[in-house]
Formats: C-alpha cells, structure tokens, sequence
C-alpha cells in the first residue's frame, strides 16, 4: 500500500528529525562539558576545602589501612594492576545516572572478587570518585562502598555479601 506524504506531514517530520539529532547533540555536549569542568575543578584542588581535602587524605589512609590488613590474613588472587581494571570497569558502569548505568556488567565485576585482599586492591584503586546524570557532578566524590549502597538494591547486596561469604571473606557491603 503506497501512501503519498502531503508537504506539513514532511515538515513535521523533517522537524522532529533536526529536534532528535540537536537534543542529542546538545547531550553530548553537555556530558562532554560537564565531565571536562569536574576533572578539571576535581585535578587542580579548585573545588576542595580544607575540610574537603581532610576526609579525602582520612579516606584514603582508611583505604591504605584495610588493604595491609586484608594483605595480612589473605593473598590477593591478582595483582593490583588487574584490579585496577576491575575498578575501572565498575567506575565505567556506574558512574552515571541511574539510566545509563550497567548494574549487572558491575555486579558480575564485584562478583570475581575472591578474597579480602582482593576487595583492599580494588578499594583502593576505586579510591575516590564523582557520579554524574546528564553530565553534570552529582554530590561528592564517593568510595567503591558507596557506589554499591548508591545504585544496588538491598537484594543484590545481599547476594554479594553471601557471596564473599562463601570466599570465607570478611568484608561485607
């Protein structure tokens, strides 16, 4: 069945199209914008006050300290370089807002954490990170823990717990 388009409905279409392709790119932009100004504002100490710069220097001694003891009651299972990249790749599924996240490709990244050692590397190299929706910094800067409590239900949680549980870990979110 052939339908011919009158010259408003192409307009209208045409319209929409331009409206789509300019709200995305304006997205974008902003995404780019706003995750350029926080890693600008966030690298140079711009944003931090003195009250700021103390509980992240207390965050990430309290990161240090329960890697070395992790590291005396268990052995990581890789080295700090792969766990890097397993914090990365976590920061990378949560880091933005609720509808462009990947919870489960998170999930099955916390879930080849064996050991406490291994949960003292990955904390660390998490260390301390900003959230974004739309490209815009939400809140503070945030830990590993935090993320989880942030964007996991309690059920997901609590699989994750029973989890290291079963590794015979200490550690629990």
């Amino acid at each position: 069945m052939k339908t011919n388009l009158t010259e408003g409905q192409v307009k209208a279409l045409f319209y929409a199209g331009v409206s789509i392709l300019a709200l995305y790119v304006i997205y974008k932009f902003a995404k780019g914008l706003g995750d350029t100004a926080g890693s600008i504002f966030e690298g140079i100490g711009v944003s931090d006050t003195k009250e700021e710069k103390k509980v992240k220097s207390a965050t990430d001694k309290a990161l240090e300290d329960f890697k070395k003891e992790a590291n005396k009651t268990s052995k990581p299972t890789r080295t700090d370089s792969a766990w890097t990249l397993v914090a990365n790749s976590i920061y990378d599924a949560l880091k933005r807002s609720a509808i462009d996240d990947n919870k489960t490709f998170a999930y099955t990244q916390l879930a080849r954490i064996l050991t406490d050692a291994d949960m003292g590397a990955v904390l660390v190299a998490f260390g301390r990170r900003q959230e974004y929706a739309f490209g815009i910094p939400m809140g503070e800067p945030k830990t590993l823990v935090d993320f989880v409590k942030d964007n996991f239900n309690q059920k997901d949680i609590d699989d994750l717990n029973n989890l290291y549980a079963k590794s015979k870990m200490r550690f629990k979110f």
